[in-house]
């Protein structure tokens, strides 16, 4: 079975993708072209270069795939504006769902992190109990824990 992760540079998604050879997947891992792939480095997987806002390029990532993780993500704590998400953590994510369904993909697997929505930042990670980046605070967004 072939496994597609998007964002794989990522914390999550370098760390899922681990785990995915572990238990004997193939993987295939999607990262911008010149991204830093040091989480990546000695992992046996293919990579495809491809920007996650381009259908083009998530099409292409995604042929081939049985199962698709969708990692990737704006989790930039430095956003001061709600449109400054919309590419990726949106638009890019209707992409994901269309090349899924386009390519045949049996399944997704949508995975996030706290950071999507502003919590915390480098120097002060978040916590339970912050409160939503004013950023998000009056966009219409489903919050499941």
């Amino acid at each position: 079975m072939k496994v597609l992760v998007t964002g794989a540079n990522g914390f999550l998604a370098s760390n899922i993708i681990r785990e995915l050879l572990d238990r004997g997947y193939q993987v295939k891992g999607m990262l911008r072209k010149g991204s830093n792939q040091l989480a990546l480095k000695g992992l046996d997987c293919e990579f495809v270069f491809g920007n996650i806002t381009v259908y083009e390029d998530v099409l292409k990532a995604c042929n081939g795939c049985d199962v698709v993780i969708h990692a990737a993500a704006n989790t930039s704590q430095a956003s001061l504006n709600f449109d400054q998400y919309v590419p990726v953590n949106i638009e890019a994510t209707e992409y994901i769902l269309q090349a899924s369904i386009q390519s045949r993909c049996k399944r997704l697997i949508f995975v996030s992190t706290a950071n999507t929505i502003g919590y915390g930042s480098a120097m002060s990670p978040g916590r339970e109990d912050n409160r939503i980046s004013p950023v998000f605070q009056n966009q219409d967004m489903l919050i499941v824990n």
